[in-house]
């Protein structure tokens, strides 16, 4: 994980404290969206995703936070995910300019590390996220 974090600093120019509770988020919320199998083959294949989202989830790291938070509970579904989510990627510090490079990038360094098949599989659960992606 140390890996995708410092590969993500230096191409979006945040820091690493700001990669870190970012990537945290991101772990997070799959997790909490794909449970079982797929899920857990995607942590075994990124070394150290199980305890970065485990310790995000101990220590209150990823935190929802204001409008986004809100919308996130309006609007429910799939857009009230990326609400949800957006919120808590501001609320880690990431600038708004920095949401979607951050996400494709997350992604392109997750296939690098996992295979490109594991993380698709993975997002296929997120139409949402692949409509980002393709855009």
């Amino acid at each position: 994980m140390d890996e995708i974090i410092s590969s993500l600093a230096q191409k979006l120019g945040l820091p690493e404290t700001t990669i870190r509770s970012s990537v945290a988020t991101m772990v997070q919320f799959l997790g909490q969206k794909v449970k079982g199998t797929e899920y857990e083959k995607y942590f075994d294949h990124i070394p150290g995703a199980r305890a970065m989202a485990d310790a995000a989830t101990e220590t209150g790291e990823v935190k929802s936070g204001g409008l986004g938070g809100l919308l996130g509970s309006m609007l429910g579904g799939q857009a009230g995910d990326a609400a949800a989510v957006i919120s808590k990627l501001q609320a880690a510090g990431l600038p708004s300019d920095k949401l979607l490079p951050f996400v494709k990038a997350f992604i392109e360094e997750a296939k690098k590390i996992a295979g490109a098949d594991q993380v698709d599989a993975l997002l296929a659960k997120f139409p949402m996220i692949q409509g980002i992606l393709k855009d």
